[in-house]
């Protein structure tokens, strides 16, 4: 009798467990942004009152050395683009920067995975997994080229999926963009997008024989 109650109550919490998940995996994009914005803010909490910088990583503080400096040699648009935003905003809100990057990259990356119907089971898991990583969390919380590549590189094939002209042109400067943030960064971002229009291509060349042999089948049957 009591073997049969456990199993029960493990049947019930098991039951329960799967309904939660799949509310969770329902409403992803609500729970995800909750759970990005909770870790964000804990950590931002946890250095502020250890007197710890907001901002982590050794590139944050060469960039801000860097544009604090007189000197600047040579021409990047990345570090021009950077240099403009770390002069309009106030030092101790520069960690709005990586936060909505962070957002902004949670976001393109959510809808380019729903245009690929790559399955609300996977999309929600890796998602999940990616937010809640020591590397996401750590190139998001600091003046990380990574960061602006990720949202240059996402932003570009999110402009380009849509349908009309002028998004898909100003997808261009995105990518452009990211090509300016390092010779390993250029590299794959070539590598992504022969992957992207070569699979794209094959898909496309897929669903035209499909199209046929299903009008051929319709044909033959009339």
């Amino acid at each position: 009798m009591a073997i049969e109650k456990k199993n029960n109550l493990s049947s019930e919490n098991k039951d329960y467990f799967w309904s939660f998940y799949q509310h969770m995996r329902d409403n992803q994009k609500k729970y995800l942004f909750s759970i990005l914005i909770l870790i964000f803010g804990i950590v931002v909490l946890s250095n502020y009152w250890e007197g710890k910088p907001l901002l982590i990583g050794e590139e944050s503080y060469y960039h801000l050395s860097y544009y604090l400096s007189d000197f600047h040699s040579g021409f990047n648009l990345f570090e021009k683009l950077l240099s403009a935003i770390t002069n309009l905003i106030p030092f101790w809100y520069l960690i709005i920067i990586p936060f909505l990057l962070a957002l902004g990259c949670l976001y393109l990356w959510l809808e380019l995975a729903s245009n690929f119907s790559l399955g609300k089971d996977f999309i929600f898991v890796f998602s999940l997994l990616l937010i809640i990583s020591p590397t996401f969390i750590y190139t998001f919380m600091g003046l990380s080229g990574y960061a602006f590549f990720l949202f240059f590189l996402l932003s570009g094939f999110y402009l380009w999926n849509n349908t009309k002209y002028l998004w898909k042109l100003s997808s261009l400067l995105f990518f452009f963009l990211a090509t300016n943030i390092d010779l390993f960064s250029s590299l794959f971002l070539i590598l992504l997008q022969s992957i992207y229009f070569y699979s794209k291509s094959n898909f496309h060349a897929i669903s035209l024989d499909e199209n046929k042999e299903t009008n051929l089948n319709k044909t033959n049957l009339n």
